[in-house]
C-alpha cells in the first residue's frame, strides 16, 4: 500500500483499541494516513488508544467511535458517523479486525451464541 493511497482518504479499523487492530492503526499513521478512525466496544480503551496515537502522530487526525460489529445497527451507525464527520473524504482503507476469542470455546464445543459474538 502506498502513502498516496493512504493519504487520499481515511482509514477505518474495527477492534482497534488494542492488539492487532491498534498495531494496524499505528501503521496507517506511520505510512501516510491523514485521518484514522478507530472503533471498539470498550470506551475507555478506545479513548486511551485515540489519545496515544494522537500524541504520537500529531500530523494525523485520530478519531474514535464505539462500535459493536456483532450488531448490524452499530456498524451502520459507525458508517453514518464517519460520513457525517467527514462527508467529502472517501474511506480508502478498511480493516475489519474486531472479534472476540472465547478461550474455552472450540469448533466442536462452542455454543451458537459464542460463535455469533466471535
Amino acid at each position: 500500500m502506498t502513502k498516496a493511497y493512504l493519504s487520499a482518504g481515511l482509514a477505518v479499523l474495527t477492534g482497534s483499541a488494542s492488539g492487532l487492530g491498534y498495531a494496524m492503526a499505528e501503521q496507517c499513521c506511520q505510512h501516510g494516513s491523514k485521518i484514522v478512525i478507530l472503533s471498539d466496544i470498550r470506551q475507555e480503551a478506545l479513548d486511551t488508544a485515540v489519545e496515544r496515537l494522537q500524541q504520537q502522530f500529531t500530523n494525523v487526525k485520530v478519531v474514535g467511535f464505539l462500535c459493536d460489529v456483532s450488531v448490524a445497527s452499530s456498524v451502520e451507525q459507525l458508517l453514518f458517523s464517519i460520513q457525517s464527520k467527514f462527508p467529502t473524504v472517501p474511506i480508502t482503507f478498511l480493516a475489519a479486525n474486531a472479534g472476540v476469542l472465547l478461550p474455552k470455546s472450540t469448533v466442536l464445543t462452542g455454543r451458537m451464541e459464542e460463535w455469533e459474538m466471535t
